[in-house]
């Protein structure tokens, strides 16, 4: 419930501080006058948008605050909870501020704890709702109907399971979807690897296979030049007079002659000795080596292997030392592309399953917004009656397709309207005229708003171009649905502010060179000035204070009042 509402430098406001109780609050004023400017305010702490040209001329900021009582069994109290955002001294109290700034963006704040607009949404959204004088306009589209017979069927769990459901068969059919993208991905893909990998496979390749190719291939090219190196060094070892064998031996020779004569020579003797058994020992190696011979035919072999290298490295861009490792790696993508994949009938079979259990809860839905229809459009008609529409008919056409999947049931709402007897019923925004869908909408609003179980229903003036009779039926009913919900009302109409528990009067005057608005709680006789002033007197007559006067009490003792807009019975 709206406790209380702070105002300042908001449009012609420069301070407002207002105290709201339950039961049914109206606010009138003269044309002009302001009344709906508290409305625009709380609608910033709503979330709505703001603008810099609703602060008071000549002010840098406008602030409003809107203060809140909630149960703690409540949603908004939950929601609270969840976010951190409870008062810890007045967990039940709720003060939501908004600052706009003329420079920099504008604040929120929940408990003065800073947040987002959104969050502003979030919370209001189980706090406030708010009808304003658009609301006829919103009838007229089939979205805005769901939603309405939603509200009075009153089954938000299976509203919320068939939400659930749909969202659960949308992410399995994104998921079908994406599988088969990538299926469609992965057969390109895995056509590529496959040609690879027979390309790879056909060569035989083996790990180190090409350094081995390069080393041969530098041998054969060189096999003249590297035999005759080794020829010379054969020679330089062992032929010729001079070579370095025959000369090691000699010298060895006399290392041995000399240590008979001192014995430091033995050491250098076997150093000799061990000289020339190393140089023996590369002569046969140097020879071994020289008896290897390639033939031509090894060479042919060699190249046309290197060939066949050098030719698919450079169609995969990369060094012919690198194909073993690429071989490796493309028959690691192919498993791992293969076993990426999921079993297709398994998704598949789980998609059916998720779209069969949205189509069972939905069905169940359709039923319930069925028969939610049937008296809906019966209570409808039944106000419309009272509102001065004696021969309209209203319907209200719920069309069940299990092949439309949404996340709000696969029904399609029509509000039906035949206002002439004989006449063929047709949606509301090809018959229904201004006076009329006026009528309807606040019907509904009237009705759908009776399961609103908590928070603050405000009207803005949806009773205009209703008059008389009907506008009695208006303050009537909305003082009987104020005993579930707290109704706040601007409105011009005496008799709709006649059954109010609470009156404010906004009035505007001009202080010191500036317009100004304040808003004042009327006692008796301020209430019956006012009504005169609203039934149309300008000067308040005796007779015109006593018709006031007598309106009032009519209204605040009508025997009507005892009706239980909800059930449609006369309480006993």
């Amino acid at each position: 419930m709206l406790t209380g509402l702070n105002i300042n430098n908001f449009a012609i406001i420069r301070s407002l501080n207002i105290d709201l109780t339950s039961g049914m609050t109206v606010i009138t004023g003269e044309t002009g006058a302001g009344k709906s400017i508290a409305i625009d305010a709380l609608s910033l702490c709503m979330g709505y948008r703001s603008d810099v040209g609703m602060i008071r001329n000549g002010c840098e900021q406008s602030q409003v605050s809107a203060s809140f009582s909630i149960d703690k069994d409540s949603i908004a109290y939950a929601w609270l909870e969840e976010k951190s955002l409870l008062d810890s001294e007045q967990p039940t109290e709720v003060i939501i501020r908004r600052i706009i700034n003329a420079s920099g963006p504008s604040k929120a704040y929940i408990n003065e704890h800073p947040v987002s607009i959104s969050f502003l949404k979030e919370l209001t959204q189980y706090l406030v709702h708010l009808h304003g004088q658009h609301a006829p306009q919103l009838l007229l589209k089939t979205s805005y109907q769901l939603v309405l017979l939603d509200r009075f069927v009153n089954q938000k769990p299976l509203v919320q399971e068939v939400k659930q459901a749909y969202q659960h068969y949308a992410q399995l059919k994104q998921e079908y979807e994406d599988y088969l993208t990538q299926r469609d991905n992965f057969q390109n893909t895995r056509l590529l690897l496959e040609y690879k990998n027979r390309e790879l496979q056909e060569l035989k390749l083996s790990d180190g296979e090409f350094e081995e190719l390069e080393k041969n291939y530098k041998i054969l090219a060189n096999q003249a030049h590297i035999q005759e190196l080794n020829q010379q060094i054969v020679d330089l070892l062992s032929e010729g007079n001079f070579n370095v064998s025959h000369m090691l031996t000699k010298a060895a020779n006399n290392a041995r002659r000399l240590s008979e004569y001192d014995q430091n020579y033995a050491n250098l003797a076997t150093m000799l000795d061990e000289a020339l058994i190393n140089i023996q020992e590369s002569i046969t190696e140097a020879q071994n080596i020289s008896s290897f011979d390639f033939a031509a035919e090894d060479m042919q072999r060699v190249e046309a292997r290197m060939h066949e290298y050098n030719t698919i490295a450079k169609k995969n861009n990369i060094l012919p030392e690198q194909l073993y490792a690429l071989s490796v790696d493309i028959q690691k993508q192919l498993s791992e592309l293969n076993s990426s994949l999921g079993n297709q009938e398994e998704l598949e079979a789980n998609l059916e399953l998720a779209r069969k259990d949205y189509i069972s809860k939905a069905k169940v839905l359709s039923d319930a917004r069925r028969k939610g229809a049937e008296l809906l459009s019966a209570r409808v008609e039944e106000i419309m009656n009272e509102l001065n529409m004696k021969d309209a008919q209203f319907y209200i056409d719920v069309v069940y397709d299990p092949n439309t999947l949404s996340q709000d049931g696969s029904d399609q709402v029509r509000f039906m309207l035949n206002s002439n007897l004989g006449q063929q019923a047709q949606e509301l925004h090809k018959v229904a005229s201004g006076g009329e869908l006026s009528r309807i909408a606040l019907a509904i609003q009237l009705l759908t708003a009776s399961h609103l179980d908590n928070g603050t229903l405000i009207f803005d003036e949806v009773d205009v171009g209703i008059s008389g009779k009907t506008a009695t039926v208006v303050g009537r009913i909305i003082r009987q649905l104020a005993k579930r919900i707290q109704v706040i009302s601007v409105t011009h109409l005496a008799q709709v502010a006649a059954y109010a528990n609470n009156h404010f009067q906004v009035e505007k005057w001009n202080d010191e060179g500036t317009v100004n608005t304040r808003m004042r709680l009327l006692d008796s006789e301020g209430r019956i000035n006012a009504l005169a002033s609203l039934i149309g007197h300008e000067d308040l007559s005796a007779q015109a204070i006593d018709n006031a006067a007598f309106l009032l009490d009519q209204s605040q003792n009508d025997p009507h009042l005892n009706f239980d807009l909800v059930t449609g019975l006369q309480n006993s």
